[in-house]
């Protein structure tokens, strides 16, 4: 029997009892959802109504409530003069119930009634007003309640409203503190609107829904033939038992009944004024829907199973029969020599997969013989695999380790400073080299234990990559990493000459650090340029820290480079306060990032990198904009400005327009130059080249004063003090954070301190955190002094606040640091 019959007899009941069983389902839970929304439809129209009629009897009872409090109510009452109250009050009165008929039309008639219920002022509608002169007033007044349940008016089809209106003596209080009685508020509100609703709200599959009083007249019926229904008698038995108290606001659950010489489903609910909403649907409406159900189930059933029957043979005929065909005739085609056939096989499956293997072999039988005929499995100089040749060989070595659960190593050497030994000695040369190092790295691993389990290949340029499979221990790399490290510092001989050279190297384990040949040569890439950023000749191992570092930095840098173009930097003012008496004194200026999605940058993230791509010269001169005119803001408002010290990054000082820009800024906004002071690094003064000397020197020709923030951190000497007239410095941190606990730390800050007041330096004591700390600066001798104790760093509002505050707490007298420090006039 051929394959494609025996897939039909095994089909064959698979489909057909599916099928059948899935109608039966669909056919009772679709016969179950249609009674339940029938029952939800009647539901919700008799809720409509009732919710329909709610808002017309609280819309009318709101107005009530309006009509007797306003004015023209109130003195209307009040007036005991029949001709005052006709002729002077009656007007405004009709104005104003005319005013609230047009604005609510359903409201037919609004009356003022005497005391005694007579009439005496009327507002309503032409139509209604002659129809209705001779409505007598027969609901018994409101004695005590402020309003009464609605009147129905079955003659106008219309809602009665009563509402008392009380008034005090005298328009206060009588003495007993009793209300007399002034009249009534009568309202009629028209139904129209609400039968409106009713015939818009019909039940579903052609019901009824009927407005019916508490003695059975239908009001108002909506659906077809519903105007001559009459209620029968079991019904009104059901409105009879609403009517009790207990049974005030119950819904009726939904029941059949009969009604017409048929069978009905109803739902009876109870509404205000002694209304029922009835919502009726014949039964014969659902049978014949589920009736209709069943066949079209039927058919549909019938007709998807012969479908589905022939759609599945179609399908295992295209997607089986014939692609095994295409697929043994491309293996007699490969067998043959023609390695790269065409099969028309496109699909995910199991057999798609099987094609695209033997499409797989195919180009790679090709590919492989293409490569050896060009000879491009090997690299050039040194005959070792070349990065392609490489990149398969570890693919190949991976999927071997996977299969037999093994370990395997990827080291990536790179000469340290090659680029120097091209440009000094040669292409040549470095070629030569790249040979010797080549064969001994070779020479290496085939004469130690790792013969058979290693690969070398030049990967590009001065690079060689190292596999090492089927690890012997966790150790094995190191050793590995050592040999090559002692191979490639012995002397090399190159053209009559001893040279010797170091490498870093990289190191990647499968399956620690990555999956995938790719994913491991870039590990091993980032571990190889740890090892040049510690030192070089040496070697590290891959971490996950260093993919996140390497992507934390170039996402900062794109962030950044963002920020600086957006103006999402701002800048934020420290305040610096004379330790003796906690004056104000300077400000330091202080960047800050806040980015969208990264959400607070603290500058020893974003500085770094600023520096490396340059952004920092744009920040720089922005941050020097910024400040100086914040400074000039302050001056015009009256201020007594305090000096404000910016920071400045050795590549800003190495720019050499820095002066030049300073100058310029201080120029623009009229700033003398001892408004603004200049804050440098130990690093900066570490360079003694002329140039670097020269562009100190010349900020303090500008008169600016230059400080050195973080001192006693670096390389700090005295004769730097001296050679760059330094006017300031501030005593990092960590020497104060321990000064009260820490002999050595405080007796590093009393030297500082009693050094800079040797020289006329001002001292400045940062991270000032205690009071112990403050009162034992104080005690010392320090001059400023700044930290989260004093005040941290504020905005640019908080800043201006306290400015406000120096200026007015006396006479200003300029606490900068220049009148603790002046700079220095330059030698001539």
């Amino acid at each position: 029997m051929r394959l494609q019959a025996k897939l039909a007899f095994a089909l064959m009941p698979l489909i057909a009892l599916p099928l059948l069983a899935s109608g039966w389902l669909s056919w009772s839970y679709l016969g179950a959802d249609l009674e339940r929304e029938a029952r939800q439809s009647l539901n919700t129209a008799v809720h409509l109504v009732e919710r329909a009629l709610g808002d017309l009897v609280d819309n009318a009872y709101s107005s009530l409530e309006l009509l007797a409090r306003a004015p023209e109510t109130e003195r209307y009452a009040r007036a005991t003069n029949v001709q005052d109250r006709y002729f002077l009050f009656q007007a405004p009165l009709l104005k104003l119930f005319q005013d609230y008929r047009r604005t609510y039309p359903e409201y037919l008639m609004i009356r003022f009634l005497l005391p005694d219920g007579q009439e005496d002022a009327r507002a309503a509608d032409l139509g209604f007003d002659e129809q209705s002169d001779d409505v007598p007033f027969e609901e018994p007044l409101p004695e005590y309640s402020t309003t009464v349940v609605p009147r129905l008016d079955t003659a106008h089809e219309s809602l009665l409203f009563y509402r008392r209106i009380e008034l005090p003596q005298q328009f206060s209080e009588s003495a007993d503190g009793g209300y007399s009685l002034r009249g009534y508020v009568a309202l009629t509100v028209s139904l129209a609107g609400i039968y409106r609703q009713i015939a818009e709200t019909r039940p579903m599959l052609g019901g009824w829904l009927l407005l019916v009083s508490a003695d059975g007249q239908v009001l108002f019926a909506a659906g077809e033939e519903a105007a001559d229904a009459k209620v029968p008698v079991v019904l009104l038995e059901q409105l009879g038992r609403l009517d009790r108290p207990d049974m005030q606001k119950t819904t009726v659950q939904p029941m059949t009944m009969r009604w017409g010489g048929f069978d009905w489903l109803l739902q009876v609910h109870p509404i205000d004024a002694d209304l029922y909403a009835v919502a009726a649907m014949p039964a014969v409406a659902l049978s014949g829907p589920l009736t209709d159900l069943a066949l079209k189930i039927l058919v549909m059933t019938l007709l998807s199973g012969v479908l589905l029957a022939l759609v599945l043979y179609l399908s295992l005929r295209r997607l089986v029969l014939q692609p095994l065909e295409l697929l043994r005739g491309a293996a007699r085609a490969i067998g043959a020599g023609s390695l790269t056939p065409t099969i028309a096989v496109q699909s995910g499956d199991e057999i798609g997969l099987l094609a695209d293997d033997v499409r797989e072999m195919g180009h790679r039988l090709s590919t492989y013989r293409k490569q050896i005929e060009d000879l491009a499995f090997n690299d050039q100089l040194t005959g070792l695999p070349n990065r392609h040749l490489m990149r398969e060989l570890l693919k190949t070595h991976l999927e071997g380790c996977q299969l037999a659960d093994e370990r395997l190593a990827v080291l990536l050497l790179d000469i340290d400073n090659f680029k120097q030994i091209n440009d000094n000695l040669g292409h040549a040369i470095g070629d030569q080299l790249l040979k010797t190092l080549a064969k001994r790295v070779f020479q290496t691993l085939s004469a130690d234990e790792q013969q058979g389990r290693s690969q070398v290949a030049r990967f590009g340029g001065d690079e060689l990559l190292v596999l090492v499979d089927r690890l012997l221990d966790d150790t094995e790399p190191n050793a590995v990493a050592e040999q090559i490290l002692e191979a490639t510092t012995k002397p090399f001989v190159l053209d009559d000459g001893h040279y010797v050279v170091t490498a870093s190297i990289g190191v990647a384990l499968f399956p620690r650090d990555a999956a995938t040949a790719d994913e491991l040569i870039r590990c091993a890439d980032l571990a190889m340029y740890r090892a040049k950023a510690v030192g070089r000749n040496t070697y590290r191992y891959f971490s996950p820290e260093l993919h996140i570092k390497a992507s934390e930095r170039l996402l900062l840098e794109h962030r950044l480079r963002r920020a600086v173009g957006d103006r999402q930097l701002h800048i934020q003012y420290q305040p610096l306060f004379r330790i003796d008496g906690l004056q104000l004194a300077g400000f330091e200026a202080l960047l800050r990032w806040t980015d969208p999605e990264l959400g607070v940058i603290t500058p020893t993230r974003f500085i770094p990198i600023a520096e490396q791509t340059g952004l920092i010269e744009e920040i720089g001169d922005w941050v020097l904009q910024e400040v100086c005119a914040q400074i000039a803001r302050w001056d015009a408002a009256g201020l007594a400005v305090v000096p404000v010290a910016i920071n400045i990054s050795p590549v800003q000082l190495l720019r050499g327009s820095l002066i030049e820009r300073v100058e310029a800024c201080l120029n623009q906004f009229h700033l003398p130059p001892d408004y603004l002071h200049i804050e440098i690094t130990e690093s900066v003064l570490m360079d003694s080249s002329p140039i670097n000397s020269a562009r100190l020197k010349g900020l303090a020709r500008l008169g600016i004063a230059l400080h050195i923030d973080d001192f006693g951190t670096g390389y700090s000497s005295i004769s730097y003090l001296r050679r760059f007239e330094v006017d300031c410095i501030k005593i990092d941190r960590s020497f104060v954070s321990d000064i009260c606990s820490s002999h050595e730390d405080r007796a590093l800050v009393t030297a500082m301190i009693a050094m800079a007041g040797a020289l006329d330096v001002t001292v400045v004591a940062e991270g000032i955190e205690t009071q112990e700390q403050l009162d034992l600066l104080r005690e010392l001798g320090c001059d400023l002094g700044q930290g989260y104790l004093i005040s941290r760093p504020c905005p640019v509002e908080e800043a201006e606040r306290l400015l406000r505050e120096t200026s007015a707490s006396k006479p200003w007298q300029s606490p900068s640091l220049s009148n603790l420090a002046t700079p220095r006039s330059p030698d001539p």
